[in-house]
């Protein structure tokens, strides 16, 4: 697991009045527990806000890593979600390979998005304290 250089969590919001794509969020996770979110508007490459939390550790990194793993080993469904929302995790490691995961994914009790999410809620919170 040392050889994970970042979690990627991407979101992407439709825009109904332009029917496409539009904002989008990127969550950058670290293994060193920063947390780097990255604000994007429609149509628009250019990052528009940066947040760095860093109320999150190793230890934090690497339970959400485990869980993260155990979830997609044990999975048996990838859940719908009836939002306008697409999301995505990337677990990037340091020779190049990228395992793309969808948000759904997972089985009955739990699914990546719930991890990821509980996650970034913990690092906020830590955060502001």
């Amino acid at each position: 697991m040392s050889d994970i250089l970042e979690i990627k969590y991407t979101i992407s919001y439709f825009d109904i009045e332009k029917m496409a794509m539009g904002r989008k969020e990127t969550y950058e996770l670290f293994p060193d527990g920063k947390v780097v979110l990255k604000c994007y508007e429609t149509g628009n490459r250019k990052c528009l806000s940066k947040e760095v939390y860093t109320g999150t550790s190793e230890v934090d990194f690497q339970t959400i890593l485990r869980r993260l793993l155990q979830c997609v080993s044990t999975a048996d469904r990838c859940n719908q979600y009836v939002d306008d929302a697409d999301a995505e995790i990337k677990i990037i490691y340091e020779f190049g390979r990228v395992d793309t995961i969808p948000r759904g994914y997972g089985n009955q009790e739990m699914d990546v998005e719930r991890i990821i999410a509980d996650y970034l809620a913990r690092s906020e919170e830590k955060d502001n304290m």
